[in-house]
């Protein structure tokens, strides 16, 4: 559990949308780890949203230039960066689809739960 939600969190709080983020971005993060094969998702999801999304935001464009420069350990650690630019980047990350929808739905109802 990141820093953010190691103390109380006001549910729908900035706070509260950025532990819940991480917590997702972790669990991508170790799912890849287990099974690198994942990690091509993010390539594919830019590839699609390049097609349709005129301009091609910033956010993205960043996504894709630092998939394309970093290895992926690398990668990961800035999908998992606890910061202002990890939680920056994670509003837009490419990562989409690699949770299960009962993974996803976990993390949701925990955040659902934990706030006040």
């Amino acid at each position: 559990m990141s820093n953010l939600a190691q103390r109380p969190l006001r549910k729908r709080s900035h706070e509260w949308i950025d532990a819940r983020s991480l917590e997702m971005a972790t669990l991508i993060a170790a799912k890849i780890r287990r099974k690198p094969e994942l990690f091509e998702s993010a390539r594919v999801n830019l590839q699609r949203w390049k097609q349709t999304r005129k301009p091609w935001p910033r956010a993205l464009q960043e996504w894709e230039e630092i998939i394309e420069r970093f290895d992926r350990e690398t990668v990961l650690n800035l999908l998992t960066e606890d910061s202002e630019e990890g939680r920056r980047r994670r509003q837009s990350d490419p990562f989409c689809g690699i949770l299960t929808e009962a993974e996803r739905k976990g993390i949701l109802l925990k955040y659902e739960a934990l706030g006040t």
